[in-house]
This record gives structure tokens, sequence and C-alpha cells, in this order.
């Protein structure tokens, strides 16, 4: 509540009063009324010239000369530059009888005589609309709000009740100690606002900031931020550059008006209010051992009868400006994306070159934009006979969509390499960026089929708004890509160990084991210019787990049953020899993989390493394919 020491402005409340009703009741019309005076008017003079009087000033005409009526007359004497003494003399009387101008109708700072006004440097020629409560130099009504220059008028000002009083509580809720650089509108002191008694407008706000704490930190406030705001819940009411606060020593002092702050008479409408700063983009670093304190004081409001009062309140809090750096709200993560490839074989030409996907990942910034220019990736290269980087690889290409953003000639690769974009690659805040590395790889003729390259990413100097380096998560692991010529092509389409068993007993003794069936479903595509056979059982052509398909298992589990079996939309007859399948020259059919599982408190997960096919129906020749270690199942626990 408000105390005694607050600044009521008792002396002349009934003049304040007086014009709040003057302005009331004020004509919006310029027109100048018929009747004329001749007689020297004052408080206690009665009859017709005062009500002559009355209507020229544009207030109720009873006929009575009061308060109210040396209120306007004073009003007037003052817009005419006439000494402002209520008394209606020659002087005012002959300003009256030209006058075509009503109280209230002078532009904020013109008097009579002004050709221009002094507040706004406006022209004084034109006269404004009358509006209710507006006096000379008034930009708003003190009565409903509305504006007194003709500009627009806030929402929500109009105070009901009567003589008002207010409550005002410092709260913590959603006030930061920490204001990042580059931020805008961060929290740093709030309070709420109770009206009592009537309607209240919070007018003024004074804000003082001092830093303190560190020697090496500078104390300038525009070396840490731009402006300082008031907000009532969401909406701004009031703010200042900081180039407008008065400087004291160290300390630096505003007070900032405030426009639209209504607070609505009772408890279940108190309204929280916030002083908020706009930090810098740049601040140097020994700046951030600074500490600032904020002191909210003399918060100056109306009642609903117009009178200004200032609450004693003064508060402080204090908070650290930081670098986006160290704050933790900004993450940069990096992931390998779902579209990189998993260890194959890849056919390439014998004659050109083949753009082959080696690595796809994904850059996720959160808290704030990122920016970076350099990308560093590793790579590793293992051949079939003496062949080097530059017999296999003709260059890298780093690409965001289509569009290409740095390029590795094949002859620079040594393991470690380096991607300079041509130009900053920006990441904004909250959006995933998709990357793709591709190689060209030379025709097969330049060295020996078989050869196999991986590229993984490496890492990368993301910036934040401000220029800090900062640190990134995750990883983006690429798998070797086989590149070969006139051999089989495998590619993974799924792998499942179901949770619910072929059979299932619970129990710790022999035959109490759980059996599980573990598939995976995968593609084999021939070469272009020649069919190949698979056997129809896995192990048909040789010893189990050496022929056929080729798998294995970890963990406890054992083997009960394995078989290979088509599943893809062929009719059987038409792909089906005497002891295998065919797969026709540039054909892909699909095969699943089944394996059933045994244990007892054991895990089991099957991986699939490899193909031996036969290039003829007839003698088994077992020509092994690449390792394909990412095939593989999940690991699942058997018997609970």
């Amino acid at each position: 509540m408000s105390k005694l020491l607050k600044s009521k402005f008792l002396l002349g409340t009934m003049l304040v009063v007086a014009l709040l009703v003057v302005g009331a009741f004020a004509s919006t019309a310029n027109a100048q009324s018929a009747c004329s005076l001749s007689s020297t008017l004052r408080v206690g003079s009665m009859g017709a010239e005062v009500s002559c009087l009355q209507t020229k000033l544009g207030i109720n005409a009873d006929g009575k000369f009061g308060p109210m009526t040396k209120a306007a007359v004073m009003s007037y004497q003052a817009s005419k530059g006439l000494s402002a003494d209520g008394v209606v003399g020659m002087m005012t009387r002959s300003s009256l009888a030209g006058s075509t101008v009503v109280v209230g109708n002078l532009p904020a700072g013109c008097t009579s005589t002004s050709p221009f006004s002094s507040t706004t440097g406006l022209s004084c020629a034109v006269a404004a609309s009358s509006v209710a409560g507006c006096m000379p130099g008034y930009a708003f009504s003190p009565l409903n709000g509305a504006s007194c220059t003709g500009g627009e008028t806030p929402a929500n000002t109009t105070l009901t009740g009567g003589a008002g009083d207010a409550s005002i509580v410092e709260t913590s809720t959603d006030v930061e100690t920490n204001v990042n650089e580059g931020a805008s509108d961060v929290k740093v002191h709030g309070f709420k606002v109770t009206a009592d008694g009537s309607d209240i407008a919070v007018t003024n706000l004074k804000v003082s900031l001092v830093a303190d704490g560190a020697s090496s930190s500078s104390y300038r406030l525009n070396h840490y931020a731009d402006s300082v705001s008031v907000w009532m819940g969401s909406k701004k009411v009031g703010s200042a550059d900081v180039s407008e606060f008065a400087k004291d020593g160290n300390t630096y002092s505003k007070t900032i008006a405030l426009s639209d702050a209504v607070v609505k008479e009772g408890t279940s409408n108190k309204a929280t209010f916030y002083v908020t700063v706009d930090a810098n983009d740049n601040i140097d670093s020994t700046d951030f051992n600074a500490t600032w304190t904020m002191t909210a004081s003399s918060i100056r409001f109306k009642d609903g009868t117009g009178v200004i009062l200032t609450d004693d309140y003064s508060k402080t809090s204090s908070f650290q400006y930081q670098s986006l750096s160290s704050s933790g709200d900004v993450k940069v993560v990096v992931s390998k994306g779902t579209g990189s490839p998993a260890t194959q074989n890849v056919e390439v030409s014998d004659t050109s070159s083949t753009d082959v996907l080696m690595l796809e990942f994904k850059i996720k910034a959160t808290g704030a934009d990122v920016t970076f220019d350099t990308l560093n990736i590793t790579t590793a290269l293992t051949t079939a006979g003496a062949d080097t980087y530059s017999d296999i690889v003709g260059e890298l290409q780093m690409k965001n969509g289509s569009n290409v953003l740095a390029t590795l000639d094949g002859s620079d690769l040594d393991g470690t390499e380096t991607f300079t974009l041509d130009d900053t690659f920006t990441v904004s805040e909250g959006d995933t960026e998709t990357f793709k590395v591709y190689a060209k790889i030379n025709s097969q003729s330049n060295f020996t089929s078989g050869a196999a390259l991986t590229v993984s990413f490496a890492s990368f100097s993301p910036e934040g708004p401000n220029g800090d380096v900062l640190s990134d998560t995750g990883s983006a692991i690429g798998s070797a890509q086989k590149f070969v010529n006139g051999v089989p092509l495998l590619a993974m389409v799924s792998a499942s160990l179901p949770s619910i068993p072929s059979t299932h007993t619970d129990g710790t003794g022999s035959g109490a084991e759980d059996l599980y069936t573990a598939t995976l479903k995968f593609t084999i595509t021939a070469p272009e210019d020649a069919a190949i056979y698979v056997p129809k059982d896995s192990f048909s052509y040789a010893t189990a787990g050496t022929a056929g398909v080729q798998y294995t298992v970890t963990g406890g589990a054992t083997v009960i049953s394995a078989i290979v079996q088509y599943s893809g939309s062929d009719s059987l007859s038409n792909i089906t020899e005497s002891n295998s399948y065919r797969i026709d020259a540039g054909v892909s059919q699909q095969f699943t993989l089944s394996v059933v599982l045994k244990g007892n408190d054991a895990y089991g997960k099957v991986t699939m390493t490899g193909l031996s096919y036969e290039t003829t129906e007839s003698t088994p020749n077992n020509n092994p394919t690449a390792t394909i270690s990412d095939f593989y199942t999940s690991s699942t626990l058997l018997a609970k």
C-alpha cells in the first residue's frame, strides 16, 4: 500500500479535479457562441453572462461562477498567454469575443502567441480537436487516456473508481540472473501490482544500474546493453535506450515513462511487471566477470480521480552477462543420417566414373543460429592391390541438398581432410540441416576390384552470433563402401528378433530354454552382365556357415536351425533351378534369413557376414562376397 511518504499532490487537488470536469464537458466544435460579455466576472458571479462564459468555455452552463468555472477560466487564460488569475476582465473578455478555439484545442506546447510548439516543434496554427480532460501541453487526457494531439489513443486506459491506492511487491518468477550476449528482453527484475479503491495507471518507473565486482571489467552500460524495457505481462509498456540514462559516477539512472499500463481494481486483477534488458551482440570477454545491480524505485501511478501517487517501492536484483558458448543454452549436435549407407558392395563402371554416397550426417542448432566455413572428415582406404587414393577416388563433394558446398581432389586425400566451404553456412536456431559426402570413384580399370573407402565426420568449429566458438556433441561414423565390378550387390531391408518366441517355457532345467526366431531380410542384385545362383538351402553347397548365406551368432544362445527363403514378388517357378535360385543379370531379388535360437538366461544376436554365390548352376565355386558387418538383429535376452 502507499505510505504517507508517497507524494500525493494535495496542493491544487481542487484545481486538477476542476480541470478534469472541464475536459469532460469540453465542446468538440470550434464555432463561436453568439452571446457576449461586458462585465467583470469572478467566483460568486451569477446570471446570463456567467452562462454565456460557460458556453464559450465549453462547460456546464448553470449560470454560477464556482471553482470549476474558475479552473476553466485559468486554463483558458494560460492557453492564451494571459494572466491566469481566474478573473474575467477586459483582456479575457476581448480574447473570448474573438476566439474560435475552446479550452483544450491548442496543440501540446502551444500558446496563443506561439508559432510552433515548444515541446513537439509542430505548428500551432492548426488547432487540435477538443478532448475531455486535455489541457495545454498534455499528450494524453488524464480523464480517459485519449490522445490530446490527435495521435493513437492507448487502449484500456479508462480508470474507474474513486480515490485509489496500490500494493506493489517484488517477484522472482521468470527473472533471470544470467543474460546471454545478443539476447533480447531478458527479465532481470519483476514486481506485482494490485489496485485498491480504483483502477490505477502505472505511469513511471525509475531504473538504476551499476556494475561492480571485477576490476578488469568495464563499468560503462553501453558496453553491455542496448536498451531497457518495461513489460506488463506480455505487453511492452515503456522503454529507453541506454544512451538516455543519466550517469552519476558508475550509476546509470532513468525514469521510464509507461503508457497503457492500467491495472484494474481487485486482487483477481493483479498484474506482473518486468524490467528487461537487450544485450549487445559482442561483449568483451573480460566484461563477463562484472555483476550488475539493478534498482527499481519511485513507481508512480494515477488513481480514478486523476491524483498522482508515488510508491516507496525500492528493490534490487543482480545479474551477469555471459557468452553464448558458456551459457549452455546454445547446443550443436552432430548425428549420422538415416540415409547414410551401410557396408556394402558398390558396382562401379569399368569405363567411366561413378558417384557414390559415402556419408550422410546432420547438424542441429538449439538456442541460436550457428555458422561454420570449414569441416573436417577422416577417410580410410583398403585396397586389393597397390592402389592409392588418387587411383580410386577422383574427388569428394560435400553437399546440402543439391548445393555443392566444397570439393576435395582425390590426389589431396591422406586420411585427414578439410572441406573449405565456398561460403559461410548458417544453421538457423531450432533447425536441423542434412549434409552428404559423395565420392566420384574412377573407372574400375584404374584399380583392382575390391578396394573399399570409409568416410566419417571428424570435427568442425561452429560459431555463435557473436563469433564465439561453440562446442558440439555427437558423431557420424561412415561405413565401408567396397567398389567392385562383375559381382553381386547386397542391401539390407530389415532385421528383427521377435519378442514372442516360437516356443516358450520358463525354467532353469534342461529343456526349459526359450526358442526365438531371428529374421533378416535382404536383397541380392546380380551383376549387369551375368546371372548368379544362390542355394535353395543355406548350406547345400558346403559346410554350415561357410556357404550360401554366411552369418555369426554372438551371446550365449545356440542355433537350432537356419534357412534362407525367397521372399520376393516373382513366381518361384520362374527363378528356381534344380539346386538354386537364379537371379538374372541386373535384377534384384529379396530373400529372408531365419535363424532359430535357444537360450536360458542368455543373449542372442545374429549378424549376416556374407554370401557365397555361384556363376553356374552346376558345380559350386563358392565365390564369397565382402564382409557385411552392418547386417544384424538386436541383442535380446532369452529365458528371463
